[in-house]
């Protein structure tokens, strides 16, 4: 089993429609030192994000209006505020989807998930950083 460095998180935000996986991210990440703020809308999520000491955003890619121009606002809006984000994919989704979606799997989580795999992931999100999308293929990178 790896050993991550300990990560302090003081808020965690969750963007999703299903019970379940609230239920489940509160269960886990819940405590004293960890604060989830859950939303169902995109829109609310991002107003959550400008709270303070956020540590990670989790959305579900199967929420209602999730279109490839909220998913790049998402992104690009943590990524802007530092904050790292974790994608909860539909269950059975498989790498395709990834790449469908133009995600990298370190910000992925299928479910169905442990309690423990949720708590990984979020650290190592959280250790790793924010997402930085990769160069357009073909654009010329400068240094």
């Amino acid at each position: 089993m790896r050993v991550l460095p300990e990560v302090v998180m003081q808020r965690v935000v969750l963007i999703a429609e299903d019970r379940k996986s609230e239920l489940t991210v509160r269960a886990v990440l819940g405590n004293p030192d960890c604060e989830v703020l859950s939303t169902k809308e995109i829109e609310v999520g991002l107003e959550l994000m400008r709270k303070p000491k956020v540590g990670c955003l989790i959305v579900d890619c199967g929420i209602d209006g999730l279109t490839r121009q909220m998913r790049h606002l998402l992104q690009y809006s943590a990524g802007i505020a530092g904050i790292p984000v974790l994608w909860i994919t539909p269950y059975g989704a498989q790498e395709p989807l990834a790449r469908e979606m133009g995600l990298s799997r370190l910000n992925l989580l299928p479910k169905p998930f442990t309690p423990l795999e949720l708590l990984e992931r979020v650290q190592e999100s959280i250790w790793i950083g924010p997402y930085v999308p990769a160069p357009m293929a073909g654009a010329a990178m400068t240094l």
